[in-house]
C-alpha cells in the first residue's frame, strides 16, 4: 500500500496525549462485491479540510492507517469509473492481541453510469459543436422535477460522451448556436430527446448502476428564426439575462440561450436565431446587496420582438406570528419556519414573542414547512383568510403579501418503531415517511432518514420466517392528529408521493394508523417502497 502524503504535524502532537488508534477496511465495488484495487482514500477529520491525508488501496482493496488520534472522521474513496464514495468513521483503539486485526469498515464505490451518443440533422449529418445538456428526474417535496446535472458539446464528428452520472433517469436536450447555421435567417429549435420540442414531453432515459447508454438524437428541420431585444431596468451593474423555454420544468443549471449581444452600459440585449415558441427571459442582478431576479413571458411568432423591459422588483417581506394551544407546549422560539419552492428553499427564526420575517423572497408558489420543536405539532396556517397548508403560499412582487398566522398543538403524537425487509437489499439509508391523504393525493406529514445495512440477515424470509426488527429504529414526534399511512424508502429514491398515482399504486405498502393528541404509536415496517426509478 502506497501513502501519498505524511500525517499532519497537528495530528503527530495529538498522539502524545493518548495510544496509537488504527482506522483501517476496504474498497468494493458496491455492484459485485471485488475489492477496488488503486482506490484513492482521503481521511479527513470531522470539521477540518486542511488536515486530510490521503492512502492507496493494494490489489486486496484494503487500507489502513494507524497513529491516528481519537476522534470522528470522514472517509470518501474514488477511482475512475466509479462515483465517490463516503464513510463516517471513530478512530478504535488498536488490538492488545498481536494476532488480532482491528473492525473493519467498507467503503462502497458505485459504478458510474455513461450517456454517449450523437446529434444529426434532418438529412442524417454529423452537427458539431451542438450544446448538450442533463437533466435528472428528481422529486421535490413529492413533485416531479428535472434536475441539471451536466452539459458537453459536440466534437467536430457531432458525437458525444458524459460520464460520472449516477443511476437514475435522465432527460437529454440539444441546442444549437445560430452561429453554426448555414443562413443566418433560419435557426433549429431546441429538442429533447428523442424529438421533443418540449422538455415536459421528453422520453427520460432510465440508467442502472454501470451502464453505459447510446442515443441518438435527430434535429428537425430548421425554421425562421427572429430576434429578441430588450433593456434591463434599473440599469445594474453585472446583470445577467437568459432566455429559456417557458414551459421547463428544469431546477437549476443553465438557461437554453444567452444573449448573442449584450450591452453593460446601456444594459441592452439581443437574442438572435431565436425559433417560434413561447419563452422566459430571466435577469438576475445584485441589488441592496441582496440577489434579485425577474422573468418576463415573451411569445415568438413570425417577427422580431423589441422593447422588452426587465424590470427588478423591490424588496418583498413576509412577516408572521406563530402562537401554541394545548399544554406543555415549548417556546415558541424553539420553532422554525421555511418556505420551499422548485427554487430553493428559505427560512426563519421564530422570536421569543413569537413573530418571524422572510426578506428579499422571490416571486414564486411556496409551500409552507414549520419545525415545532419538541413535542408541538403544526396545527394551522393561515394567510388573509386562505388555508395555505392546503392550496401553498403565493408571493407576488406587485402585492405585498398578507401576514402568515400559524397556530401550533401541544402535545402532538409520537410514532416509533423499526424498519426490516424480507428481500435481500443492500442500502445505508432509509427514509421512514408519515403520509396523509388531500384529495387524491398525499401530503408529508414527517419524515426522518435511520441508517443502517439492510441484507439478508437483517430480515430473511426463508421458509416464511418473520422478518426480524434490527437497528434502523426511528421516532416521530410532535405529529399532528389524523389518519396516516406510514411508509419507508431508500434515501437515494426519487419518489413522487404528491402525485395522485401514486395513492392508487403503492397503497398496499402503507401501513395504516391514527395519531391521537399526546399519545404513542408503536408500529414496525415490513415492506418498503422500492421503484424502478432509482
Amino acid at each position: 500500500m502506497n501513502r501519498l502524503c505524511a500525517l499532519p504535524l497537528v495530528w503527530g502532537v495529538a498522539l502524545l496525549a493518548g495510544p496509537p488508534l488504527e482506522i483501517a477496511g476496504r474498497v468494493i465495488d458496491a455492484q459485485t462485491g471485488a475489492p477496488v484495487a488503486r482506490a484513492r482514500v482521503s481521511i479527513t477529520p470531522s470539521g477540518s479540510q486542511s488536515d486530510e491525508i490521503v492512502v492507496l488501496t493494494g490489489d486486496d482493496g484494503v487500507f489502513d492507517l494507524t497513529g491516528v488520534p481519537e476522534g470522528n472522521y470522514q472517509l470518501s474513496g474514488e477511482r475512475v469509473g466509479y462515483l465517490r464514495g463516503f464513510q463516517n468513521v471513530q478512530s478504535q483503539p488498536v488490538p492488545a492481541a498481536a494476532d488480532a486485526k482491528p473492525v473493519s469498515l467498507a467503503i462502497r464505490l458505485t459504478p458510474q453510469a455513461v450517456i454517449e451518443g450523437a446529434v444529426v440533422d434532418e438529412s442524417g449529418g454529423a452537427v458539431p459543436f451542438a450544446n448538450i445538456q442533463i437533466y435528472r428526474r428528481v422529486a421535490i417535496d413529492g413533485r416531479r422535477h428535472a434536475q441539471f446535472v451536466s452539459e458537453a458539446q459536440t466534437d467536430d464528428k457531432g458525437s458525444f460522451r458524459i460520464f460520472d452520472l449516477a443511476a437514475g433517469a435522465y432527460c437529454i436536450g440539444v441546442t444549437v448556436s445560430p452561429a453554426g447555421m448555414r443562413l443566418r435567417e433560419l435557426a433549429y429549435p431546441p429538442v429533447f430527446y428523442p424529438n421533443s420540442p418540449a422538455m415536459a414531453n421528453a422520453q427520460f432515459v432510465d440508467l442502472r448502476p454501470g451502464q453505459e447508454q447510446q442515443i441518438r438524437i435527430r434535429l428537425p428541420e430548421p425554421v425562421p428564426a427572429h430576434e429578441i431585444r430588450g433593456q434591463v431596468v434599473p440599469p445594474l451593474e453585472g446583470a445577467g439575462v437568459q432566455l429559456r423555454p417557458a414551459d421547463s420544468v428544469a431546477v437549476g443549471g443553465p438557461s437554453s440561450f444567452a444573449p448573442q449581444y449584450s450591452d453593460q452600459k446601456t444594459h441592452t440585449f439581443k437574442f438572435t436565431g431565436v425559433t417560434p415558441g413561447v419563452y422566459a427571459i430571466d435577469v438576475t442582478a445584485l441589488l441592496d446587496g441582496q440577489q434579485r431576479r425577474a422573468t418576463t413571458i415573451v411569445t415568438v411568432a413570425d417577427r422580431d420582438i423589441a422593447g422588452i423591459r426587465l424590470e427588478l422588483p423591490g424588496q418583498t417581506t413576509l412577516t408572521g406570528t406563530v402562537r401554541v394551544e394545548g399544554q406543555d407546549a415549548p417556546p415558541r422560539s424553539a420553532a422554525m419556519v421555511a418556505l420551499h419552492s422548485s427554487s430553493g428553499q428559505f427560512g426563519a427564526s421564530v422570536q421569543a414573542d413569537g413573530s418571524f420575517e422572510f426578506r428579499n423572497l422571490q416571486s414564486d408558489n411556496y409551500r409552507v414547512v414549520v419545525s415545532p420543536g419538541g413535542a408541538a405539532y403544526l396545527r394551522s396556517a393561515w394567510q388573509g383568510g386562505r388555508d395555505v397548508l392546503q392550496y401553498g403560499l403565493t408571493i407576488s412582487a406587485e402585492t405585498p403579501p398578507s401576514p402568515l398566522e400559524i397556530t401550533l398543538g401541544s402535545p402532538g403524537g409520537t410514532v416509533e418503531g423499526a424498519v426490516a425487509l424480507r428481500d435481500s437489499v443492500q442500502t445505508d439509508f432509509m427514509v421512514v415517511a408519515l403520509l396523509r391523504r388531500a384529495g387524491n393525493a398525499m401530503v408529508l406529514e414527517k419524515q426522518a432518514t435511520v441508517s443502517g445495512s439492510l441484507s439478508a440477515g437483517t430480515a430473511s424470509s426463508i421458509n416464511d420466517r418473520p422478518p426480524v426488527y434490527g437497528g434502523m429504529r426511528f421516532t416521530l414526534q410532535g405529529v399532528a392528529p389524523g389518519d396516516y399511512l406510514l411508509f419507508a424508502w431508500p434515501a437515494e429514491a426519487q419518489v413522487e408521493y404528491a402525485d395522485p398515482e401514486f395513492a392508487r399504486q403503492h397503497d398496499d405498502l402503507g401501513k395504516p394508523l391514527t395519531v391521537t393528541e399526546g399519545a404513542k404509536v408503536t408500529v414496525n415496517i415490513d415492506r418498503a417502497l422500492f421503484l424502478n426509478q432509482p
